[in-house]
């Protein structure tokens, strides 16, 4: 039997704000040691910042080589914590959304995006790769956003043996997607907002990809208003290889309700859920 400690964050990450970005996930991984967690999910450009895409080759660095890197490198030795963030990759002539892993050693791993909708443009998409990474024994997969829509992917993650799927998020919307909490006086405004809940509360997909391919699942989003005009609804999810919810902070579709947050849970991987490719 093996054991992974697990957390999940929802950050409020301003475009371009990478300091303030770094330091509210720093936060949360010295939140996170102090539980004795082992790995910690932050969204997708959670050190970056989502939007402002034609803007983002200013603060986008080379996979192991910039001040998100070293910064989350320096964090993860001090606090024992492995890390997941999400930043933009300088590659040659393109920009990347991609997502780190760093380990309390230094090693990493970088997954990129695959899926790039029409307004991340600039970004550019990359063929499907799917790279792993091993904690505690543990086959792990860092899925971004878009690509969890990828035709059978979760057939392929069962067929490669992974054990555990990270889903990061950046999923916002317009002031129509979102109320106030005057707005929520309003009983006009009752049926709208449970429709909202529905989006953001039980996480129903992740559940029964769980049940169905045997991985467990950790997933996060971002959340607050952003300099780029996004309302981010957060969420964080950790749901076992058998699909029982084990931390939840819901997403919220209130602004003034939307504040960053930390889940956490163990996890416990039996022998006989092993499987190889």
């Amino acid at each position: 039997m093996r054991r992974l400690h697990l957390a999940v964050a929802q950050v409020h990450a301003q475009p371009g704000a990478i300091h303030a970005n770094l330091a509210q996930i720093t936060g949360f991984m010295r939140q996170a040691a102090s539980l004795g967690v082992e790995l910690l999910i932050t969204p997708e450009l959670s050190a970056t910042g989502y939007g402002h895409f034609s803007e983002a080759h200013n603060w986008a660095e080379p996979a192991g080589d910039g001040p998100v890197y070293r910064e989350l490198c320096l964090w993860a030795a001090r606090t024992g914590v492995t890390i997941s963030a999400g930043f933009i990759e300088r590659r040659s002539n393109t920009h990347n959304i991609a997502q780190y892993v760093i380990a309390p050693d230094g090693g990493c791993i970088v997954q990129r995006k695959h899926c790039r909708p029409p307004y991340e443009a600039p970004m550019a998409g990359v063929p499907e790769e799917r790279v792993y990474f091993t904690i505690n024994g543990i086959r792990c997969a860092a899925i971004i956003c878009a690509d969890a829509g990828i035709d059978r992917l979760g057939e392929q993650l069962q067929h490669d043996g992974c054990e555990l799927m990270t889903l990061v998020t950046a999923g916002g919307g317009t002031r129509q997607d979102v109320l106030s909490l005057d707005e929520l006086t309003d009983a006009n405004t009752h049926g709208r907002y449970l429709a909202m809940l529905r989006e953001v509360f039980l996480p129903e997909q992740l559940i029964s990809d769980c049940l169905r391919y045997g991985f467990a699942a950790a997933a996060c989003n971002q959340v607050g208003l952003t300099n780029a005009g996004h309302y981010h609804r957060g969420h964080c999810t950790i749901v076992s290889q058998q699909g029982q919810v084990l931390a939840l902070l819901p997403g919220t579709p209130i602004i003034e309700q939307m504040q960053p947050g930390m889940v956490h849970a163990m996890l416990t991987f039996h022998e006989s859920n092993l499987r190889t490719a």
